[in-house]
Protein backbone atom coordinates (compact mmCIF):
# COMPACT_ATOMS: atom_id res chain seq x y z
CA UNK A 1 0.00 0.00 0.00
CA UNK A 2 0.95 3.30 0.59
CA UNK A 3 3.45 3.07 3.63
CA UNK A 4 5.37 0.20 1.41
CA UNK A 5 5.78 2.47 -1.62
CA UNK A 6 6.64 5.79 0.68
CA UNK A 7 8.96 3.65 2.56
CA UNK A 8 10.74 2.54 -0.80
CA UNK A 9 11.06 6.07 -2.43
CA UNK A 10 12.67 7.06 1.16
CA UNK A 11 15.48 4.47 0.51
CA UNK A 12 15.43 4.87 -2.78
CA UNK A 13 15.73 9.09 -2.71
CA UNK A 14 19.46 8.78 -0.64
CA UNK A 15 20.65 8.22 -4.52
CA UNK A 16 21.32 11.15 -6.88
CA UNK A 17 19.90 9.47 -9.46
CA UNK A 18 16.42 8.67 -7.80
CA UNK A 19 15.79 12.25 -6.27
CA UNK A 20 16.28 13.27 -9.88
CA UNK A 21 13.83 10.97 -11.15
CA UNK A 22 10.98 11.79 -8.22
CA UNK A 23 11.63 15.67 -8.90
CA UNK A 24 11.28 15.26 -12.84
CA UNK A 25 9.00 12.77 -13.69
CA UNK A 26 6.11 15.61 -13.60
CA UNK A 27 3.76 13.52 -10.83
CA UNK A 28 5.64 12.24 -8.23
CA UNK A 29 6.79 14.83 -5.83
CA UNK A 30 3.02 16.53 -6.59
CA UNK A 31 1.08 13.58 -5.67
CA UNK A 32 3.51 13.11 -2.74
CA UNK A 33 2.24 16.54 -2.02
CA UNK A 34 -0.98 15.65 -2.11
CA UNK A 35 -0.93 12.80 0.13
CA UNK A 36 1.57 14.77 2.65
CA UNK A 37 -1.74 17.08 2.57
CA UNK A 38 -4.41 14.90 3.86
CA UNK A 39 -5.85 14.81 7.34
CA UNK A 40 -5.77 11.53 8.06
CA UNK A 41 -2.32 10.45 7.60
CA UNK A 42 -0.46 7.94 9.84
CA UNK A 43 2.75 8.77 11.81
CA UNK A 44 4.51 6.18 9.41
CA UNK A 45 3.35 7.89 6.26
CA UNK A 46 3.96 10.66 7.60
CA UNK A 47 7.22 10.29 8.27
CA UNK A 48 8.29 8.67 5.23
CA UNK A 49 7.09 11.36 2.62
CA UNK A 50 9.24 14.59 5.07
CA UNK A 51 11.76 12.06 5.00
CA UNK A 52 11.55 11.81 0.89
CA UNK A 53 11.21 15.92 1.00
CA UNK A 54 14.44 16.00 2.95
CA UNK A 55 16.46 13.62 0.38
CA UNK A 56 15.31 15.29 -2.48
CA UNK A 57 16.19 18.96 -0.82
CA UNK A 58 19.86 17.85 -0.45
CA UNK A 59 23.00 16.94 -2.27
CA UNK A 60 25.46 13.72 -1.03
CA UNK A 61 27.64 16.87 -0.09
CA UNK A 62 25.77 18.41 1.72
CA UNK A 63 24.45 15.24 3.51
CA UNK A 64 28.20 14.70 4.68
CA UNK A 65 28.77 18.14 5.46
CA UNK A 66 25.50 17.97 8.06
CA UNK A 67 27.31 14.30 9.11
CA UNK A 68 30.02 16.38 10.53
CA UNK A 69 28.67 19.61 12.04
CA UNK A 70 30.00 19.48 15.60
CA UNK A 71 31.89 16.38 15.70
CA UNK A 72 36.00 15.96 16.76
CA UNK A 73 37.05 15.20 13.36
CA UNK A 74 36.38 17.24 10.52
CA UNK A 75 35.62 15.91 6.77
CA UNK A 76 38.84 16.73 5.46
CA UNK A 77 40.53 14.31 8.66
CA UNK A 78 38.41 11.73 7.54
CA UNK A 79 38.81 11.48 3.95
CA UNK A 80 42.75 11.75 5.25
CA UNK A 81 42.14 8.30 7.39
CA UNK A 82 39.91 6.71 4.26
CA UNK A 83 42.61 7.29 2.23
CA UNK A 84 45.40 5.86 4.71
CA UNK A 85 43.74 3.15 5.19
CA UNK A 86 42.99 2.40 1.24
CA UNK A 87 46.72 2.68 1.01
CA UNK A 88 47.35 0.07 3.50
CA UNK A 89 45.27 -2.31 1.76
CA UNK A 90 41.70 -1.35 3.64
CA UNK A 91 38.64 -0.62 2.69
CA UNK A 92 38.28 3.00 1.79
CA UNK A 93 35.37 2.86 -1.19
CA UNK A 94 33.27 5.66 0.59
CA UNK A 95 34.80 8.39 -1.19
CA UNK A 96 34.73 7.09 -4.52
CA UNK A 97 31.05 6.45 -3.99
CA UNK A 98 30.43 9.73 -3.32
CA UNK A 99 32.63 10.72 -5.97
CA UNK A 100 30.28 9.25 -8.24
CA UNK A 101 27.51 10.94 -6.88
CA UNK A 102 28.42 14.45 -7.45
CA UNK A 103 25.39 16.86 -7.15
CA UNK A 104 26.00 20.42 -8.50
CA UNK A 105 24.28 22.81 -6.33
CA UNK A 106 22.50 23.95 -9.54
CA UNK A 107 20.90 20.31 -9.60
CA UNK A 108 19.90 20.59 -5.69
CA UNK A 109 18.20 24.34 -6.50
CA UNK A 110 16.46 23.02 -9.79
CA UNK A 111 14.55 19.66 -7.56
CA UNK A 112 13.71 22.52 -5.16
CA UNK A 113 12.03 24.92 -7.46
CA UNK A 114 10.12 21.80 -8.28
CA UNK A 115 9.21 21.09 -4.86
CA UNK A 116 8.02 24.27 -4.08
CA UNK A 117 5.56 24.67 -6.89
CA UNK A 118 4.07 21.31 -6.47
CA UNK A 119 2.80 22.73 -2.80
CA UNK A 120 5.52 20.47 -1.02
CA UNK A 121 5.63 23.67 1.85
CA UNK A 122 2.50 23.38 2.70
CA UNK A 123 2.35 19.62 2.89
CA UNK A 124 5.39 20.08 5.43
CA UNK A 125 3.47 22.73 6.99
CA UNK A 126 0.01 20.33 7.29
CA UNK A 127 2.42 16.98 8.58
CA UNK A 128 4.07 19.26 11.11
CA UNK A 129 1.10 20.74 12.62
CA UNK A 130 -1.06 17.02 12.78
CA UNK A 131 -1.58 16.12 16.67
CA UNK A 132 -0.84 12.41 15.92
CA UNK A 133 3.04 12.50 14.18
CA UNK A 134 5.87 11.87 16.41
CA UNK A 135 8.14 14.48 17.14
CA UNK A 136 10.60 12.38 14.84
CA UNK A 137 7.84 13.34 12.17
CA UNK A 138 8.22 16.87 12.85
CA UNK A 139 11.71 16.88 13.04
CA UNK A 140 12.15 15.90 10.00
CA UNK A 141 9.53 18.14 8.36
CA UNK A 142 11.72 20.85 9.92
CA UNK A 143 14.73 19.18 8.45
CA UNK A 144 13.70 19.23 5.07
CA UNK A 145 11.76 22.97 5.40
CA UNK A 146 15.21 23.88 6.37
CA UNK A 147 16.41 22.32 3.48
CA UNK A 148 14.50 23.80 1.03
CA UNK A 149 15.13 27.23 2.16
CA UNK A 150 18.63 27.65 0.91
CA UNK A 151 16.92 28.07 -2.51
CA UNK A 152 16.88 31.81 -3.22
CA UNK A 153 14.71 31.92 -5.86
Amino acid sequence: GVEGGVEVLGYLTVKTKFKDEVAYDGTTIGRLAEVGGKEDLDNAVAYGIAGIFANVAVSVEQIRKEAFKDKEITEEQYDQMMKMQKAQGGEGGEEDEVKKEMDPEENVKGRIRVMTSSGVPRALSNIAGMKVVSEGTKTMCMLAMSRMAVEEG
